[in-house]
């Protein structure tokens, strides 16, 4: 048997027995809406993403409220305009695991070099020191054209040893070449 043959008999007889879902709210600045619609959309997201953490902070049941803030620029500017009530309510939920950051400053472009995307992490700093949000994972959603393993190697420095990272491109017409 060749080669392909035995690669695609393999692949076909392994199994998915686990898909793991990330609830969290898209953040596409200045594609879909400019920045202050943004901001107001992601802080109305947040506020209702405390909500229902709470609702849900007492179980560690599968089917619990999670989220996840895909990016921090949204994050930081809500921490700007956030009541200290509500801050306490977020931080409490992120140290609980129900919510949680990454450390994506936005979703970038692949025109961004490697100075560029380190420099976007450097809030990162601040949500640690400032805050003690352990941030250990990034997201780079809804972007095609860039090289993973380049990204991934200046997560792993900007980070200081991310657990893991996630990328997912954009599927559908838009991204058809024509």
């Amino acid at each position: 048997m060749k080669a392909s043959k035995r690669r695609a008999r393999k692949v076909s007889e392994m199994r998915l027995e686990t898909i793991y879902l990330v609830h969290h709210s898209h953040t596409d600045v200045g594609y879909t809406h400019d920045q202050p619609i943004v901001w107001e959309l992601y802080r109305r997201f947040l506020d209702a993403a405390i909500d229902a953490g709470e609702r849900d902070l007492d179980t560690d049941a599968d089917w619990a409220m999670r989220w996840t803030v895909e990016t921090t620029a949204p994050l930081l500017h809500w921490l700007q305009i956030a009541s200290d009530w509500q801050v306490e309510r977020f931080l409490r939920l992120a140290k609980a695991g129900c919510i949680e950051v990454t450390a994506m400053f936005a979703n970038l472009t692949p025109l961004c070099d490697t100075d560029e995307l380190i420099e976007s992490l450097q809030p990162l700093h601040r949500l640690r020191t400032d805050f003690g949000l352990e941030i250990r994972h990034a997201m780079n959603c809804d972007v095609n054209g860039h090289n993973g393993r380049w990204w991934m190697s200046c997560w792993m420095r900007a980070l200081k040893g991310s657990a893991w990272q996630s990328t997912s491109t954009l599927v559908g017409r838009r991204s058809t070449a024509r």
